[in-house]
């Protein structure tokens, strides 16, 4: 009798924490988050990357119930910050931006991050690549600017955020495509490569509308083309590149990501409420007059979509000539 009424007693402890560690990993799921969340932005403040995630901190910090707080980690075209938010512990609290630059770094960059120590969380946005000019630049359109420049190979200087990052990209492929030759600076982010423009100290840059546009509505910058298939919105007035003969449709992107590792689950709320953010009166009024262009894909899709984008990435660096060997 003592035994049998010592098994059940045995049982009953090993039934009883069984349910007891169920519902509490149940509540410790729900409770996330728990403390603020870093969002580790690999570009100085001031960029569409930076800019972007700013805008929806506020919903965002909402609907979690929790600060999201912006550090940035510019450097290396990016790679400093990825880096930092690949390393970062799994559990949420930190993630980051991620962007066009990103995956070209991938490619560009010896011993660069890596998509594979990353979980995608959302893409949020799109921004067409431009020709853009200081705005005493004697060039008034697209052909005068190839113009000038075949006439003066090497004479204008085109910005970028880094080498092998996107605006490099986007310059080196214009290049190309026009059979001219500018002399390319890199800079630690959008931010500093427009207002070098800007200040008449560099001649032209190929970074996307929503970055150069708050310049060009200043009146220290043109745009004389953008990268893509139908004018921009903010811009009925200037004209496509292909409109122009160059068959160059392409521009930047910002989505977010964490590090691998990260449960499902929590992957799945951080997406929740980017995708509430995106939908608020405020973002979407500022998206509208930044000239951002919405191009939301939740984590599953988003991780779909960047298999192909990555592949056609690779290959254009490689084409191009720009693809790095990483170092021993």
């Amino acid at each position: 009798m003592y035994l049998r009424k010592s098994h059940q007693l045995v049982v009953g402890l090993i039934v009883f924490a069984v349910v007891s560690s169920v519902l509490t990993g149940g509540v410790v799921r729900a409770e996330y988050p728990e403390k603020p969340i870093t969002l580790i932005v690999p570009w100085p403040p001031g960029g569409a990357s930076d800019v972007t995630p700013r805008s929806l901190l506020k919903t965002m910090s909402e609907e979690l119930k929790q600060p999201v707080v912006i550090v940035n980690r510019p450097g290396a075209a990016g790679v400093v910050g990825t880096l930092e938010m690949e390393r970062a512990a799994p559990d949420g609290y930190t993630i980051g931006t991620y962007s066009y630059s990103q995956t070209l770094t991938n490619f560009t960059a010896p011993n660069p991050p890596s998509l594979a120590n990353v979980v995608p969380v959302a893409k949020v946005m799109y921004s067409p690549a431009t020709l853009t000019v200081n705005a005493s630049f004697p060039a008034k359109t697209l052909a005068e600017f190839i113009s000038y420049a075949k006439a003066n190979p090497g004479k204008v200087r085109s910005s970028n955020s880094g080498k092998g990052a996107s605006a490099h990209i986007f310059g080196e492929a214009f290049d190309r495509m026009t059979g001219i030759k500018q002399t390319h600076v890199p800079f630690n982010g959008y931010a500093p490569a427009i207002t070098a423009v800007a200040g008449g100290h560099i001649e032209a840059t190929c970074i996307p509308v929503g970055d150069v546009h708050p310049m060009v509505k200043a009146g220290k910058m043109r745009i004389l083309a953008v990268a893509m298939q139908e004018r921009h919105y903010l811009y009925p007035n200037v004209p496509t590149m292909k409109e122009l003969g160059v068959n160059l449709d392409t521009g930047n992107w910002v989505g977010f990501i964490a590090p691998k590792g990260v449960p499902e689950a929590i992957v799945a709320k951080l997406d929740r409420a980017i995708e509430k953010a995106l939908k608020s009166p405020e973002v979407v009024s500022a998206w509208k007059e930044m000239g951002n262009v919405t191009t939301y894909l939740n984590h599953k899709d988003f991780a779909k979509w960047l298999v192909p984008h990555a592949a056609e990435t690779r290959a254009l660096v490689e084409a191009m000539g720009l693809l790095a060997a990483p170092k021993k």
